[in-house]
């Protein structure tokens, strides 16, 4: 079935016109198959799209939420949570780089002053909007968080105030995605965020987003990858919460904090990935299909299919399996248990809703709320390639391998019989040009065609 529709004009059986809306593939015969483009990336930047055509697939890896921010520790927790991604599909990028003013921002108030750690944009237009998606990420600063601000401008430059002229929220992990409503005669508005981070704001009616709803039988979603044009959701991730009970069969690798793990055979989740396991408590944390400690690894081991749980506990005092797992007790009874999540070597494909976003005229910028610092979980997406792209992407390849690309001057030196590409045009040298000399069609080469030199190549052959 066609992604996009056509009106038409069909008499009736009583002789009247009505207007029918059919998919085109039933009223216009397919031609050639459509050039297919790729691209990845958080955020995914999109030239050459076919404007209306549905993308064909938005592949979103994620992982699950981890709460806080810095290195991760018994003294500080960052807890685990399910993750429910959105992917946003945006037009082009209004903010352009230019004008900012380094050292300086909004403070709560919306009064701009100095920031030793902010950057404030110059006015962004967003006239006819009447909401923008705003996305900041990059490396968190440790041990701090961060505030994004927005203020809204008129015509005259003057900020909106009364409670809807501005908007501010807080960073602690280095991503932020916000849809927000813009004050009624906003015609710009200014961004103040942590200098370092990048900065992307787009117009509100050219957004859309998805969000994973994930099916019953996939239970808890912890991490896998999401793509809503297909409709599958690959879970690749296992999760446990540890309550130090007898029955979870602890036992110990070696004694003391420097040199000893305790250890935990995890046999009902299946083969997994070797030194993928993160915690609400400590890091790192290995699991592995493996009885044998190495050093500070685990390395696989044939002596028993069997995927095992390491913590070495650096942070903590217990040193016997006994009062490790009193601590894994007590830490549950406080609220705040032990948890470790870990990659599956065999992911589970589940069938979702399907759903997708027509590619728009101009940029298409793609972007998931699952994006982490130093995780990638990227966006992966396959499209339509505008038809005018494609053929000129083709003619480029094409002219590239009929002779060397050259601009009008030359890169190096060039003998008289030689051909190059300068623009969509061929060339054949015929004097010699140095290297950094100007090409002059007429006098050292000669526009051509390849069928004109083919001719004049066997004329020659012939004399």
């Amino acid at each position: 079935m066609s992604d996009y529709q056509i009106l038409t004009v069909e008499q009736t059986a009583g002789g009247g016109l009505a207007l029918r809306r059919k998919d085109a593939d039933e009223v216009v015969s397919p031609g050639a198959s459509p050039v297919i483009g790729t691209a990845s990336g958080n955020p995914v930047v999109i030239e050459d799209a076919a404007a209306g055509r549905k993308f064909l697939s938005v592949r979103a890896s994620f992982g699950p939420v981890r709460a806080g921010y810095g290195t991760v520790s018994p003294s500080n927790i960052r807890r685990l949570s399910p993750r429910s991604p959105t992917i946003w599909r945006c037009g082009a990028n209004l903010y352009t780089g230019e004008g900012d003013t380094p050292n300086s921002g909004y403070n709560g108030e919306g009064v701009i002053g100095p920031s030793d750690t902010a950057r404030i944009t110059d006015h962004i237009p967003v006239s006819g909007e009447n909401s923008i998606v705003v996305l900041v990420w990059g490396n968190p600063r440790s041990g701090s968080a961060n505030t994004v601000r927005v203020g809204m401008y008129d015509a005259d430059g003057n900020l909106l105030n009364g409670g809807s002229g501005f908007y501010s929220a807080t960073i602690r992990t280095g991503f932020h995605t916000e849809r927000i409503p813009l004050a009624s005669g906003t015609a710009t508005v200014r961004v103040s965020c942590y200098k370092t981070y990048d900065l992307g704001v787009y117009g509100g009616s050219a957004a859309e987003s998805l969000t994973l709803t994930a099916p019953e039988e996939a239970g808890t979603v912890y991490g896998g990858v999401w793509d809503p044009a297909s409709g599958t959701l690959t879970v690749d991730r296992a999760y446990i919460t540890l309550t130090g009970a007898a029955s979870e069969g602890w036992s110990q690798a070696g004694v003391g904090r420097d040199t000893g793990y305790f250890r935990l055979q995890l046999g009902d989740f299946g083969a997994v990935v070797d030194d993928s396991g993160i915690s609400s408590h400590f890091a790192p944390v290995m699991v592995s299909g493996s009885t044998t400690d190495v050093g500070q690894r685990v390395v696989n081991s044939s002596a028993l299919d069997m995927a095992i749980l390491c913590i070495r506990p650096e942070n903590v005092s217990e040193t016997t399996v006994t009062s490790f797992r009193e601590w894994l007790a007590a830490q549950a009874t406080a609220g705040t248990p032990v948890q470790v999540c870990w990659k599956l070597a065999d992911p589970v494909v589940y069938a979702v809703d399907a759903g997708s976003f027509a590619a728009l005229s101009g940029v298409n910028t793609l972007f998931s709320d699952a994006w982490e610092y130093g995780a990638g979980y990227d966006v992966a997406a396959e499209y339509v390639q505008d038809t005018g792209a494609a053929i000129e992407a083709a003619n480029a390849d094409t002219r590239a391998m009929i002779g060397e690309a050259s601009g009008e001057t030359a890169s190096r030196s060039l003998a008289v019989g030689e051909y190059v590409t300068v623009g969509a045009a061929l060339y054949r040298v015929t004097a010699a040009i140095a290297e950094g000399e100007t090409l002059v069609p007429g006098s050292n080469v000669a526009e051509t065609t390849v069928g004109e030199e083919l001719v004049r190549l066997a004329a020659m052959i012939n004399q």
